[in-house]
């Protein structure tokens, strides 16, 4: 059923990696959490404030470790260039990030994303110099200058 709707539009399911998971909320299958990983973004029942279930989605830690994984390599090669120059950079990684993972209920991970990214760029801008001189009250007017993009929701549940 779902492989002739896939081949319909010319697409192919690989029958080795493709397995269909039963998620339902935990209430009805005896209180066991039932995760899932697709896209991106791990899956899981949550519970609203008015006590409904719902889908809780947020970015995979694997996801998550490989996106500061890109910044640091980025900040590491251009230790050397002008703040400015460094700042663009950084500015349109995390900005691609947002847009990407930016969906209602995964603010905790970008914000995560956000501070993490501060703490990478502080870091590779005190290897700059041999005398470490990079510490947290020097950074702050430097972030201040240049100040590094703040997470937002980009695709919301409650757009029109």
């Amino acid at each position: 059923m779902l492989f002739k709707r896939f081949e319909k539009h010319g697409l192919r399911i690989h029958p080795e990696k493709t397995r269909l998971v039963p998620f339902f909320p935990p209430e009805q299958i005896g209180g066991r959490r039932v995760t899932f990983n697709f896209l991106g973004f791990t899956h899981a029942w949550g519970t609203s404030r008015k006590g409904r279930a719902y889908v809780r989605r947020q970015t995979m830690s694997k996801r998550l470790t490989r996106a500061l994984d890109g910044l640091r390599a980025f900040c590491r090669k251009a230790r050397t260039l002008p703040l400015a120059e460094q700042w663009e950079g950084l500015k349109r990684r995390m900005q691609g990030h947002y847009a990407y993972y930016g969906i209602t209920g995964n603010m905790r991970q970008l914000a995560n994303f956000a501070h993490e990214a501060e703490r990478i760029w502080r870091y590779w801008l005190n290897r700059r110099s041999a005398e470490r001189d990079m510490p947290w009250d020097r950074f702050k007017p430097i972030l201040k200058r240049f100040p590094l993009p703040w997470p937002c929701i980009v695709h919301s549940v409650y757009a029109q």
